[in-house]
């Protein structure tokens, strides 16, 4: 929803926030989503190993 802006204001940082709690919780998609967001710099920061950690 954040990520595309959908129904809200696109907003990658508030989206890699909610991506990285259910990457926590064992979301396999949202892991996925959490190492791509790292690897791209998606509203943060690129951090390869943090990318190829998730």
């Amino acid at each position: 929803m954040y990520e595309n802006g959908e129904g809200v204001e696109q907003d990658s940082s508030d989206a890699f926030t909610l991506y990285l709690e259910a990457a926590e919780g064992g979301n396999k998609f949202a892991q996925n989503n959490v190492g791509r967001f790292y690897d791209y710099g998606l509203g943060i920061e690129v951090d390869d190993v943090s990318a190829v950690k998730w």
